[in-house]
């Protein structure tokens, strides 16, 4: 409880359970978050040898650890079971700072009181927002619950882990043809989209009978989302406007 109390730089039983109930009025998954780093925190008492042996610093370093399982396993990750080995780690790094500090001889104080937390936190979540990792939480609620309700939502609306997709393209373009498209987009196309470039309302020069006479022709396709080359089609010759293959 006295590590909850360094919330308000007020490291006593009675600060403490001031955020506690705080927690309780808001959220029971915060509350269990921090149970869970109060249990790593103990254990971690006994493993990672030499450990804090003053009382304040081994208020500081619970409260470290507290702060990493609130934050990982509420905000910043997806509040589920799925995530909870992704929220150990990210408490096994917080350890492992507390223990270089504490050999270091450094002292988390009133300056840095939640250094090794926030390394922690900023060094996993780096990590697996340039993995695009699905298990970040994208959107966030209030509260822990109404985020865990929100994901659970688009979970059952739309494809549950899918990936954000951006533009293949840059600049202004505009979707000329859509869903269920009356020309083309049936079947197995019924989802796709065309885009093309317009400039004063046209989408082309002249009389449109060779490729090179569209803006959009010859541009640069991009990338909707990061992932690895599995396979490159490239010998296909282009299409003449109005043709299909």
């Amino acid at each position: 409880v006295q590590a909850l109390g360094m919330v308000l730089l007020v490291p006593t039983p009675l600060g403490g359970a001031i955020i506690l109930l705080i927690l309780l009025s808001r959220s029971r998954l915060l509350v269990l978050a921090s149970l869970l780093g109060f249990t790593l925190a103990l254990a971690a008492e006994f493993l990672l040898a030499p450990a804090p042996t003053v009382e304040h610093a081994l208020v500081a370093a619970r409260f470290n650890y507290l702060l990493t399982a609130m934050a990982l396993a509420t905000v910043f990750l997806v509040p589920n079971r799925r995530n909870l080995p992704m929220t150990l780690v990210g408490l096994a790094i917080t350890g492992v700072f507390i223990l270089v500090g504490t050999r270091l001889g450094l002292g988390f104080g009133l300056l840095a009181p939640a250094l090794p937390f926030n390394l922690a936190c900023l060094v996993l979540i780096h990590v697996l927002t340039l993995a695009d990792s699905p298990l970040l939480l994208r959107q966030r609620g209030t509260t822990p619950e109404q985020s865990l309700d929100q994901q659970l939502s688009n979970g059952e609306r739309f494809c549950p882990w899918g990936r954000p997709l951006a533009p293949p393209f840059a600049g202004e373009w505009t979707i000329w043809q859509g869903w269920d498209g009356p020309w083309t987009h049936q079947g197995l196309h019924r989802h796709a989209f065309d885009f093309i470039i317009e400039q004063d309302g046209a989408s082309y020069c002249g009389t449109g009978q060779h490729l090179d006479m569209y803006f959009c022709f010859n541009q640069p396709v991009l990338a909707p989302c990061s992932g690895r080359i599995v396979e490159v089609v490239n010998h296909l010759p282009d299409n003449p406007p109005g043709t299909v293959d």
